[in-house]
């Protein structure tokens, strides 16, 4: 990005000094980056106030690009304590009652009408960017009803952002036996233990359906609408556990990903129909979807003039598109109604699960039913998560083109395809007897 640009930055830090303070050292490396850009810290009114006050952030603080905006809070309405307003103020056992409360409709209403205000009178050449602590999620949806961009900024390290998503996702320390001294793997990363005397006595406390695990779980849920994820790391100090924290962020196609898929159908020269939904962020506003930051350049216009594809905003007719008799292959995320409608169809499946069920269905169609061949999988650590165009464009060719394995593969499906015909023939059948007997009984 130039350096020159215009935007507005609007920070949402969660409140306890800490994270206060990586907020404001972020502000430096934003002002050194892009000199022309506004900031504006957003918090509770006491907060504002003793940020501005504290000496250790007097330079940032007093900074001319720096700005400060308090929104209105009334810590009794929680259960708080008078004035307090940070967890650096209040007792640990008010410490749910205050987390709660940075996610009270009052204050989200009061930042969605500041961020409004900031997005009408921007320029039209002046994007706005709410960057918010992971705790701080509700700001995604702010960020999209207003047309602004959005990204989490973790202070922490990659490795424990890993760790906490598996934690209150998974409660692992559930399942070990009990005991102070016992240790347990992560299931989505065993190779990490964690042991019992890591963990705080809520999470220790925790079993899903209380209001610590409720809360936590619903940041991690409303954490996928964002567009980016800034952390306080290096990659050279953390290459596994960045590529691991980009796994969990759970985004259903990250543009990378897009890019590469795009250069692997430019490699094949193969006719395609593309599906592209608009990320999380934007929900099904597929008006504002602008393709040309999310594929390679000139792609769109290249499909469109040499006639080899069709990209569709949103919505497709999946089963009119997999009934054509021109459609060789099914790129999916292997969903059990969508491959299911596949193999009905005798369309092999090019799979690339993404999460719940999915990897379990493209291991059974690849292994046991012989349609399929994994591309990629989606939430997994390391390279596999990060597909190239080069190894996107052979399994395509694998299975479009005149291999044994596609062969084979066509074979194995039009076998499926005439076995659930007839199933659902002789289910059909049987349903008329059914009906038949029931008239004859009336």
């Amino acid at each position: 990005m130039p350096s020159d640009v215009r935007m507005h930055v609007i920070l949402v830090p969660f409140p306890p000094q800490g994270h206060f303070a990586a907020f404001l050292s972020l502000t430096a490396r934003l002002h050194a980056a892009l000199p022309t850009a506004a900031v504006t810290l957003v918090s509770t009114s006491r907060n504002v106030v003793a940020i501005r006050a504290s000496s250790s952030s007097a330079a940032a603080a007093g900074a001319p690009f720096l700005r400060f905006h308090a929104l209105p809070f009334a810590p009794e309405e929680h259960g708080l304590p008078a004035g307090a307003e940070s967890a650096d103020t209040v007792h640990v056992r008010h410490f749910l009652a205050l987390f709660q409360s940075t996610e009270s409709p009052a204050l989200q209403a009061a930042f969605d009408a500041f961020l409004a205000g900031v997005c009408v009178d921007a320029a039209e050449e002046e994007p706005v960017v709410v960057v918010a602590d992971p705790f701080q999620a509700w700001t995604t949806a702010a960020a999209g009803r207003r047309g602004a961009g959005h990204a989490f900024f973790d202070s922490c390290g990659a490795f424990v952002s890993v760790v906490y998503h598996s934690l209150w996702n998974h409660l692992p320390h559930r399942r070990a036996p009990g005991g102070e001294a016992e240790a347990f793997c992560l299931p989505d990363h065993p190779e990490v233990t964690v042991h019992r005397s890591q963990l705080p006595a809520h999470l220790l406390l925790a079993d899903g359906t209380d209001p610590w695990s409720a809360f936590h779980r619903r940041q991690i849920a409303l954490g996928y609408g964002t567009d980016a994820v800034l952390i306080n790391t290096a990659e050279e100090l953390e290459p596994a556990e960045l590529r691991q924290r980009h796994a969990v962020a759970g985004r259903p196609l990250r543009p990378d990903q897009m890019m590469e898929l795009a250069a692997a159908l430019d490699l094949t020269g193969r006719p395609f129909l593309w599906a592209i939904r608009p990320p999380v962020r934007l929900g099904d506003d597929t008006e504002t979807f602008g393709l040309d930051k999310w594929l390679p350049e000139g792609f769109e216009e290249r499909v469109r003039s040499n006639d080899t594809g069709l990209l569709v905003r949103g919505w497709a007719p999946q089963l009119s598109i997999l009934a054509h008799a021109s459609t060789g292959a099914f790129l999916s995320h292997c969903g059990w109604n969508s491959v299911m409608e596949s193999v009905a169809h005798g369309v092999p499946i090019i799979g690339w699960p993404l999460q719940g069920d999915q990897f379990f269905n493209c291991e059974m169609l690849e292994r046991e039913w012989g349609a399929c061949v994994e591309v990629a999988r989606g939430n997994a650590e390391g390279s596999s998560s990060v597909v190239e165009r080069q190894r996107l464009a052979e399994v395509l060719e694998t299975v479009m083109g005149d291999t044994a394995k596609g062969a084979e593969m066509r074979r194995r499906v039009k076998e499926i395809q005439e076995l659930i015909g007839s199933t659902q023939e002789k289910l059909f059948t049987a349903m008329l007897h059914a009906t038949d007997a029931a008239a004859l009984e009336c």
